[in-house]
């Protein structure tokens, strides 16, 4: 069984990557393990949410690690490093925002991930979502009329001066405020801080699980790097099983 470990900032992002991998793997024997860390540094419990099991299951193995922050997901893989190896992971994968720093700052991110993570005997891949990975979000414009009809990219540029469609929301600053802004022209809203599995208000889930993952495999991933990274990452991953 060959073995993947993904660790995110945030629930939202870890109900993304789900479906994502859900998506591209729908013909596969997989397992998908959510996990949410908790506790400060040095102290860190890792607490298991949910598992979703593909066909049967026996082939592929997936782990997706909530971190709880940005600030985590660094310091969770070191912690985890070692106990993935052990039990012979084939990859590590860790996704972060570069908000809040600023985009200068996508560099020195980068280079801290490179510095504290060991690469040998797995040489985790780093991916930054720039700013955020609302921005990836924003780039799947056709899921703003499912949050509401009334909210097409017209409406959207009309107001704010920026067309989802066409433009880079990756230039945006803050794209989870920007979504935020956007939702609220037909009333809704968006709170990535709250945004988290086992909230007991699933409308701050709704925008992971409206997207179109099938446009963000064939298209989106086009107009926006990392997530093309991700899902190379994913499809090499699931290219072959061992036994």
């Amino acid at each position: 069984m060959k073995r993947l470990a993904i660790f995110v900032e945030g629930g939202t992002e870890q109900v993304f990557v789900e479906k994502l991998i859900v998506e591209i793997a729908t013909d596969k024997n997989i397992e998908i393990k959510l996990v949410r860390g908790t506790g400060r540094l040095n102290r860190r419990s890792y607490d298991s949410v949910r598992a979703t099991s593909l066909n049967n299951g026996t082939d592929f193995y997936i782990i997706i690690y909530n971190s709880g922050g940005d600030t985590s997901v660094n310091a969770d893989i070191k912690d985890q490093y070692r106990s993935l190896v052990r039990s012979g992971y084939d990859g590590i994968i860790g996704i972060k925002d570069v908000y809040p720093r600023q985009r200068s700052d996508a560099v020195l991110l980068m280079y801290y991930f490179a510095y504290m993570i060991p690469t040998v005997p797995i040489k985790p891949l780093y991916l930054l979502s720039i700013m955020e990975i609302e921005a990836w979000f924003i780039a799947e414009h056709t899921h703003f009329t499912k949050i509401d009809p009334a909210l097409t990219c017209s409406l959207i540029k009309a107001n704010t001066g920026f067309d989802p469609s066409t433009d880079d929301p990756q230039l945006l600053h803050h794209p989870a405020a920007e979504l935020d802004t956007y939702y609220q022209l037909v009333g809704k809203y968006y709170d990535k801080n709250l945004a988290n599995i086992g909230h007991p208000d699933n409308r701050f889930r709704e925008t992971p699980n409206v997207l179109d993952y099938a446009q963000i495999y064939l298209d989106v991933i086009n107009r926006i790097p990392p997530l093309k990274l991700l899902v190379e990452a994913i499809d090499s991953f699931l290219t072959t099983a061992t036994n």
